[in-house]
């Protein structure tokens, strides 16, 4: 039987305090490793001690190195007494260069937990903001209390759960990893779309509903999680088929609601992020290798997480990147390189030329009946077009009109040549290809001028040698883009082409076992048919059993039942086969 269900986590967690955090303790043994509290992954190993009922000869702990370990972040000097109490409570101080906020602190213990911890945030100038004792029950314990910008903190152990025990910390999470299990989740979907064109660049999205039984998103409650809600806040999705982890990828929170102890979460994918921010460095280009131009979209964008293909980075494009959003831009690139950008199953972008491999099988056993296949429209051509930018050498007006005192950005509709920019008033702080930043002194008319790219429109087309008996002549037109050269469309109009003759859609649905968007599969149709296509989208139900609904587009074939010839066979005798 299959066992199935989902897991998400949102990431509540202010990730630039760790590497602007100072670590200091006067009640620590010398071996504290305190730059160990910068490597969250780090973890010291179970040493056998001297405290009371603490080392068992199971073989369960390390003997303790005579000078001393090097793998404790945090260890204080001394045991508490048989209370478990502390003559002078062992503490530990984070200091910051930068004010923060989080929802609390996640503290990560080694080995015993103590029964009560005191926590104490100050501002930068040392005034105290809040003040609060918790009574870990795990070694993972996360300390709920949400404070705005606080520039130190003091955590103290004032008891131990068991007497004559030292407090022993691995390190400090500034926020919290909040785990949404099967009992929390009441439904979670995830709808994935890739173009193999790369005439758009799909988003894909999330949606998930849980049941909020502690209220932490009623906005009634004051100390709730909703307060600490951000746009674009991380949620990670696992899916469990018996028993294995299933990546389904990293999504950004975009809106939310909660309605009778129900909140519900709709979010989108890095793509989606993207999105929503401009990218302001593109120029002319001229045979420039699309990994340097993707790099600088990314660095522009932020976007660290992404892998691109050697044979899709050493594609060399010659054109103009406007000034468009980030997701925009991208798109640019990889429809003139032939290449798709891909988020779906990951938390990043992978930028791949995709193939025909099959590398799935839907048989009849995982597909539902109601498989709906019909036919795409006929194209016996394909026509992509294209604008040649060549440097003009006659000055123009680019813009005239009464601006303020201050700073602007110019934008331009058209490329320049940056080094002809002039302003009749003002002083050119930064004069690119897109744009200039400008500077007056006081109000007053200020006009552009500038020595505009001239632009020439061209066109290549890829055309079927004979058209199929019973259609007519049709023509597919890809227009806009502006990182192509002559030899760059012509190649694309043949990839486009070669495409557009696999007509056979198909919509199914049936039980996914890994296929994602852009798998090519073979699916058993009735009759001993098989539909060998490519899956263009597909809703994942991650609470109904790992269902997929999905629209596929490739071709059907034929196949027989193989039969065996017998053992007497050879070469050059006759037969049918």
């Amino acid at each position: 039987m299959r066992t199935t269900y989902p897991e998400a986590s949102f990431c509540f967690v202010d990730v630039t305090a760790l590497a602007d955090s100072q670590t200091a303790s006067t009640t620590a043994k010398d071996f504290s490793n305190y730059p160990l509290f910068c490597d969250q992954t780090a973890r010291q190993a179970p040493y056998g001690t001297l405290e009371r009922n603490q080392f068992l000869l199971d073989g369960s702990r390390e003997i303790f190195p005579a000078a001393g370990p090097e793998d404790v972040p945090w260890w204080s000097d001394e045991k508490s007494d048989a209370e478990g109490g502390y003559v002078k409570p062992p503490s530990l101080e984070i200091s910051f260069t930068q004010p923060h906020s989080s929802i609390g602190l996640t503290l990560y213990f080694a080995g015993d937990y103590p029964a009560r911890v005191r926590i104490t945030w100050y501002t930068l100038y040392g005034s105290k903001l809040r003040s609060q004792v918790f009574y870990p029950d795990s070694p993972e314990y996360f300390c709920s209390c949400q404070v705005q910008n606080y520039g130190k903190l003091v955590i103290e152990i004032l008891q131990s759960a068991f007497p004559f025990r030292y407090a022993k910390l691995d390190h400090v999470e500034y926020g919290r990893i909040w785990h949404l299990g099967r009992e929390d989740i009441k439904t979670a979907s995830v709808y994935e779309e890739l173009d193999p064109t790369s005439a758009t660049l799909s988003i894909n999205t999330a949606r998930l509903e849980i049941v909020d039984a502690a209220g932490e998103f009623d906005p009634a409650n004051q100390e709730g999680l909703w307060k600490s809600l951000q746009k674009e806040q991380k949620v990670s999705f696992t899916e469990y088929v018996d028993g294995i982890p299933v990546d389904c990828g990293a999504f950004y929170l975009d809106t939310w609601e909660c309605q009778k102890n129900l909140a519900r979460f709709d979010m989108k994918d890095l793509l989606g992020i993207m999105d929503k921010t401009k990218f302001y460095g593109g120029r002319v280009y001229h045979r420039e290798k699309a990994g340097a131009i993707l790099e600088a979209v990314m660095d522009s964008c932020g976007v660290e997480n992404y892998q691109v293909e050697k044979e899709v980075a050493d594609v060399e494009l010659s054109g103009w990147l406007g000034i468009q959003s980030h997701r925009a831009a991208l798109q640019q690139v990889a429809f003139a390189c032939g290449a798709v950008a891909d988020c779906s199953r990951r938390d990043g972008i992978r930028i791949y030329r995709p193939d025909r491999h099959v590398s799935r099988t839907i048989g009849t056993d995982r597909r539902f009946q109601g498989a709906k296949v019909s036919m795409e429209e006929y194209v016996s051509s394909v026509t992509v077009s294209y604008t040649r930018y060549t440097a003009g050498g006659e000055e123009k007006q680019i813009s005239k009109g009464i601006l303020a005192a201050g700073r602007h950005r110019i934008e331009f509709g058209a490329p320049y040549l940056a080094e002809s920019i002039r302003a009749s008033a003002g002083i050119i702080l930064e004069a690119r290809t897109n744009y200039v930043l400008l500077e007056l002194a006081e109000d007053g008319e200020c006009i552009l001028t500038g020595c505009r790219y001239e632009a020439e429109e061209n066109a290549c087309t890829a055309s079927v040698s004979v058209v199929e008996a019973g259609e007519n002549a049709c023509v597919r037109t890809y227009k806009g883009c502006t990182l192509l050269d002559a030899e760059r469309a012509g190649e694309l109009a043949g990839r486009l082409l070669r495409h557009h003759q696999t007509r056979q859609a198909l919509e199914l649905r049936y039980i996914n076992d890994g296929e994602g968007v852009g798998n090519w599969c073979d699916v058993a149709m009735r009759g001993g048919a098989q539909n060998t296509t490519c899956i263009l989208s597909q809703t994942l139900d991650l609470t109904g059993g790992n269902l997929a609904t999905a629209r596929c587009l490739g071709y059907q074939r034929r196949t027989t039942e193989d039969h065996f010839a017998g053992r007497e066979m050879y070469a050059g005798e006759g037969g049918v086969i």
